[in-house]
């Protein structure tokens, strides 16, 4: 995974100018230099007025201060002319000041900085050479108060309470001197004159917490250069003395209590010990409780608890640690101004956070706020170096995510630039270098995905192990870096099969899990990927010892609580995979059975159509293979089934549960009734997405309180008596009830078996299908029969006579046989029933299946009258939508006729105009008619609620790659009309309380082949079905557009006798079937069943 600097709000010295130039600039002309410097210093700058020795000191500090203040004003406003006074300032600080005055090498220090940074904005050589003789000057100065301070201490008795200020004269010197020149023994001494500051100190004495405070920043430096542990855990000891000598009523206590909980963070990093984490969580939370609401330091401290937090919800994977961790950083982002230069590393470490929650629960809102957020950091750290390496890394980082998620390449290419330039401006010692290396190396990776050049997979192997060699051991960020390699070196494997690659992967993926805790989030897709290495060894030297362990060790990552569910359900798919090469079906039941619960976990109201899209996306063929385990373990056949409900079309579920009829519950609890339908109006309204600002001033949302409310309101509904199954997974019952008006069949077709489930007043019964195998299906899918050119259509109606007899002879003849379903005389005597097509079956036209022989009995619809739907509780909630009938005594209903015979860039459909007339003509004066002729979306959207028929004729469009972008093709309201589409997306939108029939008269508006999509059902019909419509007409290809003309006229005949519009549920179906059996019968259409065997009737 990608790696993030959440910085903690401690600054970082700076060193101020680097003698590597000096020592490349030969001696004499420093000399000269020199000369030139003193002579500019000593001569009075402009506006410089003489003082008398008494005001000396006050007017020293008058000038320095006026040079600090505009430098601080530079940092904030990037202008050259603060900086410019700040230089003026500063120069006359240093002219006034007496060559042995103790504040002058402080003067001249701040002088040279300024200098320095004017050199880095306008590169001048004179700029140049008078930064260097001010770093000379301040050496020489420093050098002189040092010896006279160690004469000092020699002439001071022991015991005097002077001889500690001593020491901490000469530490800050020897300090002052390390920042300027980075000598390491200069920063030892400095700790050792520290140290003996506070040994010869009492414990009462008031200085004694400067003195330890000087201590610890002496060792932070050197561990912070060095790396020592020992550095580490003095410091820690130190601050802790520190923050133990201060009073609670002291203004210092809250930094002090930073600077512990910083160091204890640093401890946690390095080595993992939890102990760390929650001392630290705990000071920090008390440097918050300390300081003021109006404290400019207020948000400093908040981001560190939530910094604490963060860290913590990586280590147990605790979600409430996380939402208060985003929460405290928002509070942080309100306390700060938008000016502030801290506002980089607030608005950074909110954008980390918000990518660990959209990691938990896939919500790309989240990650589309962190991608903003992390632009704007990079933006408000222009003028700060340190924000802006971390800013631009995170930047890089969170890019990655977005292209992970998105697949769209400028975000990949984007995130390739970001992180190269985050390398660029990040010294090879930052503690934070390596990470950027290991960004770099996976954005790589990612594009070689893509690309498939070799060059880039390549680099990315290099910059990986870069950035391990960057890292130090035991740092808590390098397991992820060892996992990420051997990703790599496994993907380099996988095109070269040199078996090299696979055996260093293995080894480095073990390190990385040893370096891990067992109960730690991140376990498991380790775990994971070595289950995956092994496997391939499996698969490569045939080792049973490999494919145990590889079980092992996937079985172990599904079953870690505290990872992301996501990677459980992938680790749980691997193992399942390989339990079955070992015929191990009671384990593999088990653990499907336990990742197909995880599934109601992920997949909630609380996402967005799209993240639940996501979401199921990583179970598919989930529920299809619990069904065949379940099965293949003799489990009951309602078992079987109600694993089937639980993970296939959960989207619309979820959906049709917030639609669903309360008529029940109203009698039973008028003021539960109006309470959950308020809630669930609330939770469905449409709000549209603004851009994320810097804060989200409604945390939690409107939205998210409605949810907390609901759950709570479904909890209590189910308390009432008979309601306890409200809205949750049907029953035995509720099963067997959805039968009354006929059976109910479910084809499951997987690798491990095939079978029908057959549900009836009676029961569930089990219809075993072996002849009807995954791989012959899978050749028949392949095919793609129904997408042939007009030139092909002949060879492929030849093929699909053969397919259809396939599914009648191994699938439907065998379940309507035991059934006891046999041919009968006429239409009007045959038993309902309806299909459920699952897996690979999930397209195929039962209704259509028959032999091959002339015999017109040998077929599914001389059997039965054939309904689909797409789950049972699809079938359920469709009846409870509107009455079963419709008789000309009642109200006369509406009719809304949808037209498009021309479509702006496709092919016009003469016949469009023919059938909009007969059915007009045929329905005459029993309905109420809305015509919209080439109408947008909009117009539809507006008038479709009042109707109760809907019949649209017009192209439709299947998209396989988001097919909730499916849909019929409608053109927009512009001067120059373009294509316009009524997405499945937009009608699930649609609540339509009268819809009965939608009549769609176009192609694929019943076609489900989005792969990993297939468990959804997602096609236009369903859409139709989900917006409220009990009946749906729809096609599984594309149709002919004479065909549609003949069967939407011997449709609306059936159900409109002289000119009285009269129905049942069973007379809509009833009337496509027999519409279909007329052009399946007929001369013209006998053995071309790829224009007739598409059409098909969804719903009640």
């Amino acid at each position: 995974m990608s790696t993030f600097r959440s910085t903690l709000d401690e600054a970082d010295p700076t060193s101020w100018l680097k003698d590597l130039e000096t020592k490349l600039i030969p001696r004499e002309k420093r000399t000269g230099w020199m000369k030139t410097f003193q002579a500019r210093i000593r001569a009075p700058p402009c506006g410089t007025v003489h003082v008398t020795a008494g005001d000396l000191f006050d007017f020293i500090q008058a000038q320095a201060n006026a040079g600090d203040e505009m430098m601080s004003r530079y940092e904030q406003t990037g202008r050259m002319e603060d900086l410019e006074e700040a230089i003026k300032a500063s120069r006359g600080a240093v002219y006034i000041t007496p060559e042995n005055h103790p504040y002058r090498a402080a003067m001249l220090y701040n002088y040279g900085n300024m200098l320095a940074r004017r050199y880095e904005k306008i590169p001048d050589e004179e700029c140049l050479k008078e930064a260097i003789c001010v770093s000379y000057q301040v050496i020489e100065d420093l050098e002189e108060v040092i010896w006279a301070s160690c004469q000092a201490i020699q002439a001071t008795p022991t015991g005097h309470p002077l001889r500690a200020r001593w020491f901490i004269i000469i530490g800050r010197m020897l300090k002052d001197r390390y920042e300027h020149i980075g000598q390491i023994e200069d920063l030892g001494l400095m700790i050792k004159a520290s140290r003996s500051a506070a040994q010869v100190t009492y414990d009462t004495c008031p200085d004694l917490v400067t003195y330890l405070s000087d201590l610890g920043y002496g060792l932070t430096i050197r561990y912070e250069r060095t790396g020592e542990m020992k550095d580490l855990a003095e410091v820690i000891e130190v601050f802790r003395k520190v923050v133990q000598a201060t009073p609670d009523t002291c203004p210092d206590l809250a930094n002090y209590l930073t600077k512990l909980g910083v160091e204890l963070t640093r401890r946690y990093e390095r080595i993992g010990r939890t102990e760390d984490l929650d001392e630290a969580i705990q000071v920090f939370r008390r440097a918050v409780q300390t300081t003021a609401d109006t404290s400019s330091d207020l948000a400093r401290y908040l981001t560190n608890v939530g910094s604490g937090l963060t860290r913590q919800y990586e280590r147990e994977g605790r979600r409430e640690d996380l939402e208060e961790a985003i929460e405290l950083s928002r509070r942080a982002i309100r306390a700060i101004p938008m000016d502030s230069p801290d506002l980089a590393t607030h608005l950074t470490n909110l954008g980390y956070r918000l990518v660990l929650r959209h990691e938990r629960t896939n919500k790309m809102d989240d990650l589309q706020e962190a991608i903003t957020l992390c632009r704007q950091a990079e933006e408000a750290s222009y003028n700060n170096d340190s924000d802006s390496t971390a800013s631009v890394g995170n930047l890089g980082g969170v890019l990655l995510y977005g292209y992970k998620r998105t697949k769209q390449m400028d975000h990949l290419e984007e995130a390739y630039q970001i992180c190269r330039k985050a390398i660029q401006i990040t010294p090879v010692d930052d503690p934070y270098y390596g990470k950027w290396l290991c960004n770099l190396a996976h954005v790589l990776t990612e594009r070689y995905e893509h690309t498939r050049q070799r060059k880039d997979l390549e680099v990315a192997i290099w910059w990986s192990r870069k950035s391990i060699q960057a890292s130090f051991d035991g740092d808590i960020d390098l397991r992820a870096q060892y996992n990420n390699l051997g990703t790599m070196l496994v993907t380099r494997y996988e095109q070269t099969w040199q078996f090299g690659d696979l055996e260093e992967a293995i080894r480095i993926s073990r390190r990385a899990i040893k370096a891990t805790p067992d109960d730690h989030p991140y376990l498991a897709g380790q775990l994971k990927n070595l289950g995956a290495m092994l496997k391939s060894q499996y698969e490569r030297t045939g080792c049973l010892k490999d494919l145990e362990e590889a079980i092992h060790v996937s079985r172990k990552a599904a079953r870690i609580t505290s990872a992301l569910p996501l990677e459980r359900i992938s680790a749980a798919s691997l193992a399942i995979r390989l339990m079955l090469k070992q015929e191990d079906y009671n384990n593999s039941y088990a653990l499907c059975v336990e990742a197909l619960d995880l599934l109601q976990l992920v997949c909630s109201r609380h996402l967005t159509l799209e993240d639940q899209q996501y979401v199921v996306s990583h179970f598919s063929g989930l529920a299809t293979l619990a069904c065949s385990l379940a099965l293949q373990v003799r489990q009951p056949p309602f078992r079987a089934l109600q694993l089937l409900e639980a993970g296939r079309s959960v989207i619309f579920g979820l959906i049709m549960n917030d639609r669903s009829n309360t008529s029940k519950l109203k009698a039973a609890d008028p003021t539960l009734c109006a309470l959950y339908e308020e809630l669930r109006l609330e939770i469905n309204d449409p709000a549209e997405s603004s851009q994320p600002q810097y804060v989200d001033e409604a945390v939690p949302t409107r939205r998210l309180q409605a949810l907390k409310k609901l759950e709570k309101c479904l909890h209590d509904i189910r308390q009432l008596p008979a309601f306890d199954s409200f809205q949750q997974d049907l029953n035995e019952e509720q099963m067997k009830d959805a039968s009354l008006n006929g059976s109910i069949i479910v084809v499951n077709i997987t690798r491990l078996r095939s079978d029908a489930i057959v549900v009836s007043q009676a029961g569930f019964s089990l219809v075993p299908l072996p002849g009807l195998g995954a791989v012959q299906a899978q050749r028949w899918i392949d095919q793609e029969m129904t997408s042939a050119s007009s030139s092909q259509r002949g060879e492929m109606n030849k093929r699909y006579r053969e397919f259809l007899g396939w599914l009648w002879y191994e699938c439907a003849e065998p379940i309507l046989t035991k059934l006891g379903y046999n041919v009968q005389s006429s239409p009007e005597n045959l038993p309902r029933t309806w299909w459920i097509g699952t897996g690979l079956a999930s397209s195929f036209p039962f209704h259509a299946a028959r032999g091959l022989r002339a015999d017109e009995n040998d077929s599914t619809s001389s059997r039965v009258l054939s309904s689909y739907t797409t789950t049972i509780k699809a079938l359920l909630h469709a009846r409870e939508r509107v009455p079963a009938s419709f008789s000309p005594n009642e109200q006369l209903l509406n009719l809304l006729m949808v037209t498009m015979a021309h479509t702006p860039g496709e092919d016009d459909l003469p016949g469009v105009k023919c059938e909009r007339s007969i059915v007009l003509d045929l329905l005459g004066s029993s309905v109420h008619v809305n015509k919209l002729d080439q109408p947008n979306s909009a117009s539809v959207m507006r008038q479709i609620g009042d109707c109760h028929i809907a019949h649209f004729a017009c192209h439709g469009m299947s998209d396989l790659a988001d097919p909730f972008q499916s849909g019929l093709l409608l053109q927009t309201k512009t001067t120059i009309p373009e294509k316009e589409i009524l997405s499945v997306c937009k009608l699930c939108k649609q609540n339509l309380p009268h819809g009965e029939i939608a009549y769609l008269s176009a192609c694929s508006t019943a076609e489900n082949r989005a792969k990993q999509l297939l468990d959804e059902v997602v096609h236009v019909v369903n859409g139709f079905q989900v917006a409220g419509f009990s009946h749906v007409i729809g096609a599984l290809w594309p149709s002919d557009d004479r065909v549609c003309v003949k069967v939407a006229k011997l449709f609306y005949t059936e159900i409109c006798r002289d000119g009285v519009l009269e129905y049942t549920d069973r007379d809509v179906a009833l009337a496509l079937h027999k519409a279909v059996s007329v052009i399946s019968t007929s001369d013209d259409y006998r053995k071309r069943p790829l224009h007739w065997a598409q059409y098909v009737h969804y719903g009640a």
